[in-house]
């Protein structure tokens, strides 16, 4: 995957958008909208297969964990912290993973599925589009 991590594109990014401060205008997204799309269609198709073929919830979905390739391909990775989940009615409790992506009902502890990735996906989508966190200025 020679074009690096998601986050690696989004720190440049911001960068460029810093010093270029007169021509660039965020409100046209960070990330061009069509490569945001290519991205995240790629992403949900990886979540399909992580979901519903290996049955596990990733639990660390973000920017560093998204690989990029001079072709285009998208890769989902470092499942060091995934949970195996036997049924869909199957639910998780344990607290790990990138605190800033992690979904409300993960953060309060409660049990948590599939769907704690989604939000992790919509936290960086919001991330790609603005080039900002959506939750405050420190992601740690």
């Amino acid at each position: 995957m020679d074009g690096g991590s998601l986050q690696t594109v989004i720190t440049k990014l911001r960068k460029y958008a810093q010093l270029d401060d007169i021509n660039y205008k965020i409100e046209s997204s960070l990330i061009p909208e069509p490569i945001i799309a290519r991205i995240v269609h790629q992403l949900l198709h990886a979540l399909i297969y992580v979901h519903k073929v290996m049955n596990q919830i990733h639990r660390d979905i973000k920017p560093d964990n998204v690989l990029l390739s001079s072709n285009g391909s998208v890769k989902l990775s470092d499942f060091g912290i995934s949970k195996s989940i036997d049924n869909n009615d199957a639910m998780a409790r344990t607290q790990v993973g990138t605190i800033a992506y992690m979904s409300p009902e993960r953060l309060q502890n409660l049990e948590y599925s599939y769907a704690s990735d989604i939000w992790s996906l919509g936290v960086m989508i919001w991330e790609m589009t603005t080039g900002k966190y959506p939750f405050g200025s420190n992601k740690e």
